[in-house]
């Protein structure tokens, strides 16, 4: 689960594992003994990458194999640790949506005057659209798919509804929010194949599959 996080927060993932030291770990005694092995180690200033090269090192050495293994159940306690602070963090951010949340108090005023929104109203909307498409640009790349915008919704709802024969272009129009038809009928050919291969799809669907 944290591993599919870390890339859409890795500046809080880094302040983590700062964060956190050797020191802070509840480690049980028997543990503690294989870290006082280690020569000229300072508890207190140990982070998880400095124990994990230590890791690394020692599991090039032949015969010490258990005491490696010892040293990954510190590492793993270590991780668990950082799990903990991670998502502690996360929680206590004042945005935890795909879509930045908007205050409707940032814009009473356009609101209660019903009026558009003024410099500081549309700039409130500008972040909060880019910080929505950095993480459809995330979610694009983490899972391997082509890139998503905020567009990308828009689009599925409009290809959804073309294939409906009891939607009309007007209808499409209308939840496009376009004010004229053609900007809607350009809208469709251009982004969902409207014309010669759309009716060639569903000709080919209803020889097919029947109506």
């Amino acid at each position: 689960m944290m591993d599919c996080l870390i890339p859409f927060y890795p500046e809080i993932y880094e302040k983590v594992v700062e964060k956190i030291k050797l020191i802070d770990l509840k480690l049980d005694v028997h543990l503690m003994e294989y870290l006082l092995r280690l020569e000229d180690i300072n508890f207190e200033e140990i982070h998880y990458h400095d124990l994990t090269n230590i890791v690394d090192k020692i599991s090039k050495m032949i015969g010490y194999e258990d005491y490696n293994k010892k040293l990954k159940e510190i590492l793993t306690v270590f991780n668990h640790q950082i799990m903990i602070e991670f998502f502690k963090e996360i929680q206590e951010l004042p945005t935890r949506f795909l879509f930045p949340m908007l205050k409707y108090q940032d814009f009473k005023d356009s609101f209660d005057k019903n009026r558009y929104l003024n410099l500081r109203e549309e700039s409130i909307v500008k972040s909060a659209r880019s910080k929505h498409n950095n993480n459809l640009l995330r979610i694009s790349e983490l899972l391997d798919l082509p890139t998503m915008t905020g567009h990308t919704p828009r689009h599925t709802l409009a290809s959804h509804l073309l294939n409906n024969d009891q939607i009309t272009e007007d209808n499409i129009r209308i939840l496009m929010g376009h004010s004229d038809i053609n900007t809607t009928k350009i809208y469709l050919q251009e982004k969902h194949g409207y014309g010669a291969s759309h009716q060639i799809m569903k000709r080919f669907l209803e020889s097919n599959f029947g109506n």
